[in-house]
């Protein structure tokens, strides 16, 4: 998969990556944050079975939408334009990958399910 990270950020950056480092979280996704001119991002490449193309451009017509409503009270990571113009791409071995603002902070410590539904309750 590091070929195909490597591979994402050609399509997002000119300038040398800093540091890349692992993340916590991406379940289904491989992802890795990223930094670049001292600002992080989280590079993800999509995994086929739980990502397609319909939900992909959902997720991209979603944080486009909320991007444009200034005054919101949270902050959440939209997806950066890729040299091709586009808010993903189409990598080598046929999987789509993004590039993301990362956003400071905390994985929830999610392992009770009391846990979940107190984090759903704060989310919504």
């Amino acid at each position: 998969m590091e070929h195909l990270i490597k591979e994402l950020i050609t399509y997002y950056f000119n300038e040398a990556v800093e540091n890349i480092e692992s993340v916590p979280f991406g379940l289904t996704n491989y992802s890795q944050v990223l930094t670049v001119n001292n600002k992080k991002y989280v590079a993800r490449i999509y995994d086929n079975y739980s990502k397609n193309l319909e939900k992909l451009i959902f997720e991209i017509k979603l944080t486009a939408f909320l991007e444009q409503h200034i005054n919101l009270s949270f902050k959440f990571p939209s997806f950066l334009v890729a040299k091709t113009g586009g808010r993903f791409v189409l990598l080598s071995n046929g999987q789509f990958g993004s590039v993301m603002r990362f956003i400071e902070g905390e994985v929830p410590d999610l392992t009770r399910i009391s846990d979940v539904k107190e984090y759903g309750k704060k989310c919504w």
